[in-house]
């Protein structure tokens, strides 16, 4: 039911560039709240004029978005020890907003799942090169489905990216370009299409690095009952 939810609540845009294929897909926070299995409608928008979005609102949407990718996403075989291991999402740098412990709590409360596996939440702060604990963050992050690397770990993205070189990991995040500069996901605000006064959040899915991951996101993201409309990037 969540899910159908969701599908009503979204809009998408696709976007052809030299640096291939952006989709920009805009998700109602009332379907954030469905997608966490949270009670009541969330609403991460600001007025305009406002400096800032509402970044704890925000944060909410954001994990919701996580949630929804792991059970869009398909992976390779292989990607799974087996049937019944999870998909693991790790949150990676401070997270002073609360995505990671959103999406924790939300999974530990609800037990929620993702294509019939379980999710586990890991929340790890950057540790760079030389650094005490290094082999473990790269254990953690390279055993991960689902990466999102927060604002405040921004500069590690080079390194991360690295790292993760071509495993079927797929990467999100809320940095600026993050989508054009080789991430796979990225979430940025947007004035909302139906009241310029607010603004939601929006993902910007580079399709091009997502198939270097041999990763696939499911049509059905994209198939939707509004019309998807082509742009230059």
């Amino acid at each position: 039911m969540f899910l159908s939810t969701a599908h009503r609540a979204i809009s998408a845009t696709q976007r052809h560039g030299r640096r291939g294929r952006v989709w920009v897909v805009r998700l109602a926070c009332a379907a954030a709240a469905v997608i966490l299995a949270a009670g009541g409608p969330i609403e991460a928008a600001t007025k305009a004029g406002d400096a800032k979005v509402n970044e704890a609102k925000a944060a909410t949407v954001k994990a919701a978005y996580l949630r929804y990718l792991a059970e869009y996403v398909t992976w390779p075989d292989g990607a799974f020890a087996d049937k019944d291991a999870p998909i693991v999402i790790s949150v990676i740098g401070d997270d002073p907003h609360g995505v990671g412990a959103t999406l924790d709590a939300a999974v530990r409360t609800k037990q929620l799942q993702a294509q019939g596996r379980p999710i586990r939440v890991l929340r790890l702060g950057y540790v760079p090169h030389g650094a005490t604990g290094r082999e473990a963050f790269v254990k953690g992050v390279t055993s991960s489905h689902l990466t999102f690397l927060t604002n405040a770990a921004g500069k590690a993205w080079p390194d991360l990216r690295e790292m993760i070189g071509r495993r079927p990991i797929a990467t999100t995040s809320e940095i600026d370009d993050f989508a054009t500069n080789g991430g796979m996901v990225e979430f940025a605000a947007a004035p909302q299409e139906d009241d310029a006064s607010k603004v939601s959040i929006v993902l910007r899915v580079n399709i091009g690095a997502t198939r270097e991951a041999q990763l696939k996101i499911s049509a059905r993201l994209l198939v939707l009952k509004n019309t998807v409309h082509i742009v230059d990037e």
